[in-house]
């Protein structure tokens, strides 16, 4: 079991990559009052925010931790 985790590390840093990049694409989203700015030929500009800031923590924590997996395998 051990071996097949250790081989496979490169997939598994993978994963987590593409999971991490999705909880932070997903803490981000127009914020609940639905603000915007207003440039100088009139035109609305939306604003984002951080709805979910745990998700971005999370995501932020997952990207590192697939990066050190990778990492750890190429130095294997």
């Amino acid at each position: 079991m051990i071996e097949y985790i250790i081989t496979h590390l490169n997939q598994f840093g993978l994963i987590f990559n593409i999971v991490g990049s999705l909880l932070i694409a997903f803490s981000f989203g127009d914020p609940p009052s639905t603000a915007y700015q207003v440039d100088k030929k009139g035109r609305r500009i939306n604003l984002a925010a951080f709805l979910h800031p745990k998700l971005l923590r999370l995501g932020v924590f997952l990207i590192v931790f697939g990066f050190i997996l990778i990492f750890i395998r190429t130095l294997l």
